[in-house]
């Protein structure tokens, strides 16, 4: 049986093999599909040819009854340990590479087991290395080609040119799922001296000469992995990619950030004495940027890097976060060492203490630009807690106060980006601020504006209309109900950038125009009872309850995580109520006008 299925395997092989011969020159797109289903099907005998070229380090070789050719060389040594096709592997939020129509090969990402950690020569046995990797077949896949898709666009299938296809997104995606599930960003944490081993810079692809270093540095709580959306993007910008190689640094981030800074220098000398690179840019987000400022600035550490060029701090605590002194903040403290432990790094952060004093002193020794974030993503009583609990009502983006995130006054260029703390790492914004520093594209806009979720228009609307007693069993069945919400959480949400309560007026007017003409005075009506309606509840809710709940500790801040949408909902009842009672005394005072005239007239008004 097992001879049988063989048998009926290898004939399947000889006409798929006959069917991208026929196609290779008549049917791109069906040589394309055919080629991808063979390599899917035979994916043990690619990686054996892989594996070849990998021990042989030759550009041409025959396996068994295959041609293989490597035009440029891809893998610097290891160990393969799989092969898989880059279509299976999934890439959460990493934008997918774009190819040209008619593109040809099938991308692939090779895991090696890389003894060398740092280009510099440390052994550690447990670095694996994502590596894309493009395979074309010609002549019924009796020719393979394997290609590096970061330095080959073009190749010739059947003496005519084509563009290859590549998917430089997908070994970025399984490295950063590797290294976020080993754990390091929290063991780094609360017991730095386990990781210190990891400690180092990793180039995200095999060292180039011709190409300047752009280090980028994790904040506290992290590690490499966050940088993923970026390093995603400069591979696939042509003005990047070909000026810049992209290497990351890791570091246990309970180290005390002196500590940690020096391990950094140390390293990054290193590794240009092995390597010869003559200029990096370093970029810092968060406690990152504090060892980037230190690495600059302060003279022991800057006399080691006359290579660095430029630095950029992103949303770094500068002149310190108040959020640092969590740790004695009753019951938050507690949960927080059970997370961090006694993070020395934590401590340092503190705006009133010894480290941070020193850090406002020093300056950058090079030329360097701020990137600040202003906004919070959670749910605006987050907000509102830190604001009022550590920041004093000062804007901030949850961990860092814009303040101190702005503070070097030398800088070359200041930039606020709408974005959280940590959600301005994977932003569009941070990636055109970076790209107009290193490569001069235009400046991104700075425009600060709140956002609210399409979630939160969508729950304040069900509530709105359970005050109003419309949501019964009955009224949820009816198509109406469901068509009203739909239309109203996408007008509020297309100008949510608009100031106050403006949104609200949005979707309940195109709710209103759902069913029927709208006047331009209805609108009116609608537009200033919203936003009086809004300014009303602002006041009580954030002037007199929120200090209430929130002096009243953990227990208040729990009972105020409606805050977002019961607020909006409580605007959208009263600016509806609002709405209707100026529209009746409007229409109260226009049927009294004509009554008076008639009057006057000499004419009996019809009752």
């Amino acid at each position: 049986m097992l001879t049988l299925l063989l048998l009926l395997s290898l004939q399947d092989n000889d006409a798929l093999r006959r069917d991208i011969a026929a196609a290779q020159s008549t049917d791109p797109a069906r040589y394309q599909a055919l080629s991808r289903e063979y390599v899917r099907g035979n994916l043990g005998e690619v990686t054996g040819l892989l594996k070849q070229h990998l021990e042989r380090d030759v550009a041409e070789f025959a396996f068994r009854d295959v041609r293989v050719r490597v035009p440029l060389p891809i893998f610097r040594g290891g160990t393969i340990q799989s092969v898989r096709l880059a279509d299976d592997v999934k890439l959460g939020t990493l934008r997918p590479t774009s190819n040209a129509a008619g593109s040809v090969g099938v991308p692939l990402v090779v895991e090696i087991v890389d003894p060398i950690d740092s280009v510099a020569g440390r052994v550690n046995e447990r670095v694996v290395r994502t590596i894309p990797v493009t395979v074309t077949l010609e002549k019924g896949a009796n020719f393979v080609t394997i290609h590096d898709p970061r330095r080959t666009t073009e190749v010739s299938i059947g003496g005519t040119a084509r563009p290859l296809a590549r998917n430089l997104a997908a070994p970025i995606a399984l490295a950063a799922d590797r290294v976020k599930t080993s754990g390091i960003a929290e063991t780094g944490v609360k017991d730095p001296k386990a990781v210190l081993d990891r400690a180092g810079i990793y180039f995200v692809e095999p060292y180039d000469g011709a190409k300047d270093v752009l280090l980028l540095t994790h904040g506290l709580f992290r590690s490499p992995y966050i940088w993923a959306d970026l390093v995603n993007r400069v591979a696939t910008d042509p003005a990047l990619s070909s000026k810049y190689q992209v290497a990351v640094a890791y570091y246990p981030t309970g180290l005390d950030p002196n500590v940690a800074a020096k391990l950094l220098v140390e390293d990054l000398a290193r590794d240009q004495k092995v390597l010869g690179f003559q200029r990096v840019e370093m970029v810092g987000h968060s406690l990152g940027g504090v060892l980037t400022k230190l690495a600059t600035s302060k003279p022991e550490l800057a006399d080691q890097l006359p290579f660095v060029k430029r630095a950029v701090f992103v949303a770094a605590p500068l002149e310190g976060s108040p959020v640092s002194r969590i740790l004695d903040v009753p019951l938050l403290g507690w949960f927080a060492k059970r997370r961090t432990g006694s993070a020395a790094s934590i401590r340092a952060l503190d705006p009133d203490g010894e480290f941070m004093r020193e850090l406002k002193s020093l300056e950058p020794r090079v030329e360097h630009h701020v990137i600040a974030a202003d906004r919070i993503r959670w749910f605006r009583e987050w907000s509102y807690m830190f604001n009022q609990v550590f920041f004093g009502g000062r804007t901030n983006d949850g961990m860092v106060g814009l303040d101190s995130a702005l503070s070097p006054k030398n800088a070359a260029s200041k930039v606020v980006v709408p974005e959280s703390h940590f959600g301005i790492v994977g932003s569009e914004g941070l990636f055109r601020e970076l790209r107009r520093i290193l490569v001069g594209s235009p400046a991104m806009s700075t425009a600060r504006r709140e956002a609210a979720g399409a979630g939160h228009f969508a729950l304040a609307y069900v509530v709105k209309e359970a005050m109003n007693g419309r949501v019964a069993v009955g009224e949820l069945a009816k198509p109406q109900f469901w068509g009203d919400l739909a239309v109203f959480t996408v007008a509020a949400r297309a100008t949510r950038r608009l100031p106050a309560a403006f949104p609200l007026a949005a979707g309940m007017a195109a709710v209103q125009l759902l069913h029927g003409p709208f006047s331009s005075r209805d609108l009116a009506i609608d537009t200033a009872s919203f936003l009086a309606a809004g300014a009303v509840v602002s006041f009580i809710a954030d002037g007199l309850i929120y200090p209430a709940l929130f002096a009243a500790g953990p227990p208040g801040w729990i009972a105020a995580g409606a805050y977002s949408v019961a607020k909006l909902a409580v605007t959208l009842y009263a600016g509806e109520k609002l709405g209707d009672w100026w529209r009746g005394r409007l229409q109260r005072d226009h049927r009294s006008g004509i009554t008076d005239k008639l009057n006057r007239l000499g004419i009996q008004s019809p009752r």
